[in-house]
């Protein structure tokens, strides 16, 4: 991982998304691994919330970049994601008008 793209879970959200685990995010953005102070292995970088009648996904900030993924792996990702979130109870008041 580079620009520290992974989350901090806290609460009740569940990582959807893990790292490999020979991974690391550079900490100090140094764009080289130094196992003093860069985190190693299984990093979250997508994770999920469902409340109530609401869902929400978090994202690393570079999840998106063509360097890391390709186009056609980004946009399967994101249509899943958008399924997901669409997908949601349908609550009272919740009506699109």
């Amino acid at each position: 991982l580079n620009w520290s793209q992974s989350l901090e879970i806290a609460g009740l959200a569940e990582p959807i998304v893990i790292s490999k685990e020979d991974s690391w995010r550079d900490d100090d953005w140094s764009n080289t691994y130094d196992a003093s102070n860069d985190t190693l292995g299984d990093l979250p970088v997508g994770a999920a919330y469902e409340t109530g009648c609401g869902r929400v996904i978090a994202l690393g900030d570079n999840t998106f970049s063509n360097a890391d993924l390709s186009w056609t792996d980004n946009d399967i990702y994101m249509r899943n994601i958008l399924r997901w979130v669409a997908a949601g109870e349908n609550c009272p008041g919740n009506s699109v008008p």
